[in-house]
């Protein structure tokens, strides 16, 4: 079985085509990430080389044209139509100011496969408010601190300042081994991403917020067995 692993790193550039795959089911499961942005990827794939999952799992990584929500699950689906043996898709996009945010969730939320098969693929929206280094800041701190606009400054660029100013100096949205980087304060990462996200159940915020913790703790309990 060929195992695809694809990631575009300019914006502009389409997602390649990817080979159809063999009709014959691999034993294990497959998962299709679809992420926003690079720091995503590097973070994710750097992960996946760190526990070894290609042995246990197959994993798919695209980088679909647009960084809008709704595109990134408009590619998601696409590739699923159009691919044999898909299990679980993980769309990993941000808040930030995204005007389709709210419409790319409802959609992945009603997506159901028109597949013909036993094994319906399962859809998730994993996302951050306002982004993805709202995951990096937990691996440092737990904290319930809104980001917002300030002048030309959007709520992303307060947070990757705080970020820099406080915890990591060298922060690189393109550091190929961001996770190498983080990966001793990964525990504090997932506590503290949970702890987050019961606060703001009982407040009803989301600012900031991240669901990064449901597609970490999911890969890396793939391991447990093996």
């Amino acid at each position: 079985m060929r195992q695809n692993k694809i990631f575009q790193k300019k914006r502009d550039e389409p997602v390649r085509e990817f080979s159809r795959r063999e009709a014959t089911k691999a034993p294990y499961d497959t998962y299709l990430i679809v992420c926003e942005g690079e720091t995503e990827y590097l973070y994710l794939n750097g992960l996946r080389k760190h526990y070894r999952l290609n042995i246990i799992a197959n994993i798919i990584f695209i980088k679909p044209k647009g960084s809008a929500p709704i595109n990134i699950v408009d590619q998601a689906i696409k590739h699923v139509e159009s691919t044999v043996g898909i299990d679980h898709v993980k769309c990993v996009f941000d808040r930030d100011s995204h005007t389709t945010y709210h419409k790319a969730i409802d959609k992945l939320n009603g997506q159901k496969s028109k597949k013909d098969t036993r094994k319906k693929p399962t859809y998730e929206a994993i996302t951050s408010t306002p982004c993805f280094e709202i995951w990096i800041l937990l691996h440092f701190v737990y904290t319930t601190q809104q980001f917002q606009r300030t002048g030309t400054r959007s709520p992303a660029d307060n947070l990757i300042s705080l970020i820099k100013k406080e915890y990591l100096p060298d922060y690189s949205k393109t550091n190929e081994d961001l996770f190498g980087l983080l990966v001793e304060k990964l525990p504090a990462a997932l506590k503290n991403s949970k702890k987050l996200l019961k606060e703001n159940e009982k407040t009803q915020s989301n600012n900031p917020e991240t669901r990064l913790h449901l597609l970490v703790e999911l890969l890396i309990n793939l391991t447990k067995g093996f």
